[in-house]
């Protein structure tokens, strides 16, 4: 009999694996309580749940998602740690009319819409001018365009306010990978980037980040045109004369003075001014449709104007483009650089407790409810 108890024993462990491979649901486990408390923000790729491109995007595309939008109470809850994290004190008061952006950068006040809105570079804000304008009576256009900037900078950043600490102020953020991939697809990887690719940004960053060895590769490299070069560059292994490459942008971002870092790129909380003010709405990106709903009530305005669809086709916003691109950018940046990126940007994760570019739920907000 004592003969007997290991070969028993090894056919009930084959069994019980084979169950557990059969049922095993890694979803519903995420689901579980305890999971939910330990599920957040990591920085080691390997770490956490398998990338979605070790999936099928049929699979992906057919789960429905257990993810749920943030409350606001979550979303507070979570900037005031960001406060905390951060060494701030938490304003007493919105101080609208000192906040050096009011006058200056990204934030407007709406006087038909009776809200001040702060606009953050590559996280919908065109968009959300467009929404702002069109309520105010100031735009007629039907769609958003890049004289929106234009627009609203003229119109608002130059005439006086009234007291605005009790005016409902919003702002939208965005997973700051997607965010940052976004930011150089958009100024270094498109045609109409020329500007930025030739220009004082562009020539900073090579100077500053491109070593002899790419130099000389990228003198010698093929001989298209410009434009070719710039619709081309889809892989940030790829060096063209005189733009930098996406790992010299990495760096830049990595590296360089916060002072330095032009504001499309800032990490999020730098142009909060969270000294001076607090939000009392913080909307995800990536629930723009749902969250805009909720934001568009607060408009004293009775324009009947709706914030635009998402500029990818997939309403899924795991499958869009954009966050197919910066997984796969991104898979190929060495973890140190990626490390240092995360730690740069640490705030911007914490507002939402955003998804790593290795999760599956990637770029979501990892809230379970």
């Amino acid at each position: 009999m004592k003969n007997l108890h290991p070969k028993i024993l090894v056919v009930f462990v084959i069994a019980f694996t084979i169950y557990i491979y059969n049922t095993y649901d890694p979803m519903s486990f995420l689901q579980s309580s305890t999971i939910k408390k330990s599920v957040n923000i990591i920085s080691n790729r390997l770490v956490g749940e398998a990338t979605p491109s070790d999936r099928s995007t049929e699979m992906l595309q057919d789960r429905a998602l257990i993810l749920k939008i943030p409350p606001q109470e979550w979303v507070q809850a979570r900037t005031t740690d960001v406060y905390h994290y951060l060494r701030l004190s938490i304003p007493t008061a919105n101080a609208w009319n000192e906040t050096k952006y009011l006058t200056k950068i990204k934030s407007y006040f709406a006087p038909r819409c009776n809200i001040v809105y702060t606009g953050i570079p590559k996280s919908g804000c065109t968009n959300w001018k467009f929404i702002i304008l069109k309520h105010e009576g100031l735009f007629p256009a039907q769609q958003a365009d890049p004289r929106v900037h234009y627009i609203i900078n003229r119109l608002y950043l130059t005439r006086p306010h009234p007291d605005l600490s009790s005016k409902f102020s919003f702002t939208v953020l965005r997973n700051p990978w997607t965010r940052m991939v976004s930011g150089y697809r958009d100024k270094f990887g498109t045609a109409r980037g020329l500007n930025w690719q030739k220009g004082r940004i562009g020539r900073k960053i090579i100077q500053m980040y491109r070593d002899a060895t790419t130099t000389q590769s990228s003198t010698s490299s093929s001989s298209s045109n410009t434009d070719d070069a710039i619709n081309d560059a889809e892989l940030p292994s790829h060096t063209f004369p005189g733009i930098p490459t996406f790992m010299e942008f990495l760096k830049y971002l990595a590296y360089s003075p916060l002072s330095e870092i032009n504001v499309h790129f800032l990490p999020q909380y730098q142009i909060l001014d969270l000294s001076h003010v607090r939000h009392d709405y913080i909307g995800a990106l990536e629930y723009g449709k749902e969250q805009s709903e909720e934001i568009l009530r607060y408009f004293e305005s009775n324009v009947s104007v709706s914030l635009p669809g998402p500029y990818d086709s997939s309403s899924d916003p795991r499958l869009e483009k954009s966050t197919v691109t910066a997984r796969n950018w991104l898979s190929q940046v060495d973890d140190a650089l990626i490390e240092r990126l995360y730690q740069r940007f640490k705030p911007d994760f914490m507002f939402f407790n955003y998804s790593n570019f290795t999760h599956s739920e990637f770029p979501l907000p990892l809230y379970f409810s």
